[in-house]
């Protein structure tokens, strides 16, 4: 049962990964926040490493995220190679080609800021857990919370910097530079606020954690 929660964390943490960069292509509009549809899928990437890590330590956390870059690199071969064979339906292939085809900027955006973000919010999450730990268990909404909202925060400016700042010129433009930091704003915000929603998910997910520990010593 030890190995299966692990399992299913995995599982969890690589489907919301892969859906986060598909859903990408549509833009939501919350209020007057302009955020990728991906954002609320991504964002349980954090909670599912916060989680494996607190239960089964930085290793298996690490290691998920270097897990999680493999399969994002099949995955873009593959959509890359399906765009490329030709389409029965001209109509719906143009529509593929829209929604899933990929620009060069926003591929190398988008895996640099996930595997420097990622890796990060491990690294924070052990590092703060090491030096509050003794404190007891109560104060896991500390380390789950700084560690995704920091890393986020570099996700944030990493992505929207290259693909937009760079590959789409807006750095270069004063005119467009207003719009890329209020893109940012914009999408770290939603961000911290789904981290910090997704706290009571984190303490009920990571409550037997003694428990769970004792029985993976066993097997």
């Amino acid at each position: 049962m030890n190995e299966d929660k692990k399992n299913l964390l995995i599982s969890m943490f690589v489907a919301a990964l892969v859906i986060s960069n598909v859903l990408s292509a549509k833009l939501i509009q919350l209020g007057p926040l302009t955020v990728p549809g991906g954002v609320v899928c991504y964002a349980v990437t954090y909670l599912m490493t916060d989680i494996l890590g607190e239960l089964y330590g930085k290793e298996t956390a690490g290691r998920t995220v270097i897990y999680g870059l493999l399969c994002q690199i099949v995955c873009t071969a593959l959509i890359s190679l399906t765009l490329l064979l030709p389409a029965a339906d001209k109509e719906i292939g143009e529509a593929y080609q829209v929604a899933l085809g990929m620009n060069g900027w926003f591929t190398a955006a988008g895996l640099l800021s996930y595997i420097v973000s990622q890796l990060l919010d491990v690294e924070i999450f052990h590092g703060i857990r090491r030096k509050l730990i003794k404190k007891g268990p109560k104060h896991r909404w500390v380390w789950n919370n700084v560690s995704t909202i920091l890393s986020q925060a570099v996700d944030t400016v990493v992505f929207l910097g290259i693909a937009f700042g760079f590959g789409m010129g807006y750095l270069f433009d004063a005119s467009l530079r207003g719009v890329l930091w209020r893109m940012m704003g914009s999408q770290y915000l939603v961000k911290v606020i789904l981290a910090i929603a997704d706290t009571p998910i984190f303490y009920l997910l990571t409550r037997n954690r003694e428990k769970i520990i004792k029985d993976g010593e066993k097997n």
